[in-house]
């Protein structure tokens, strides 16, 4: 991964989640190949992960086919209005939920004080970042969000959307904070 956190984090663990996560989530975009009627899992060859870059051997106990080779889903330290993603101090606190919008339905502006990943399960739904633009996320794609920037998603197609939503933050962190009526964009 190209975010890394401080030693004795609990966030490298949590990627390792993530990537496990991605592969169950993303059935179809996974290492799963269809072959003459059966469902085969397929090795993806490991070009030099992290930890052998490191120096550290791979565990023996390693399976041929390691569900944390699977297709990546988000790889990136910079979120879409350029932000370098960084991590809050203090002991980790990671959420997880299952955010449903109905069409039409807005987030309201506002900003993270915590990285935040999203995947979007079902439907569509375009963030409006002020002045860098808006941009459109759908259905199977992983999307890094706006930290201290702010802005406002719309569910503008014609179904509900359904986001698995991360913050990766720490105890005492604000994951979300809501745009007060007096700041302008």
């Amino acid at each position: 991964m190209l975010m890394k956190a401080g030693s004795g984090s609990s966030v490298p663990a949590f990627f390792m989640y993530l990537d496990c996560l991605g592969f169950m989530i993303a059935e179809g975009m996974t290492g799963r190949q269809k072959t003459q009627g059966s469902d085969v899992m397929t090795k993806v060859q490991d070009s030099g992960s992290e930890r052998a870059k490191s120096g550290h051997a791979a565990p023996a106990s390693k399976p041929a086919i390691d569900v944390h080779d699977g297709v990546p889903l988000l790889d990136s330290g910079v979120n879409f209005v350029g932000e370098q993603v960084s991590y809050p101090k203090g002991k980790a606190r990671i959420k997880s939920m299952l955010a449903t919008m109905a069409p039409g339905q807005k987030t309201g502006w506002h900003k993270h004080g915590v990285p935040t990943y999203g995947y979007i399960l079902e439907g569509q739904i375009t963030v409006d970042y002020g002045d860098a633009g808006k941009t459109t996320y759908h259905a199977g794609e992983g999307v890094l969000e706006a930290m201290d920037y702010w802005h406002e998603g719309i569910n503008d197609g014609d179904i509900p959307a359904r986001v698995v939503v991360v913050f990766m933050g720490a105890e005492g962190a604000e994951n979300v904070i809501y745009k007060p009526d007096l700041v302008s964009d």
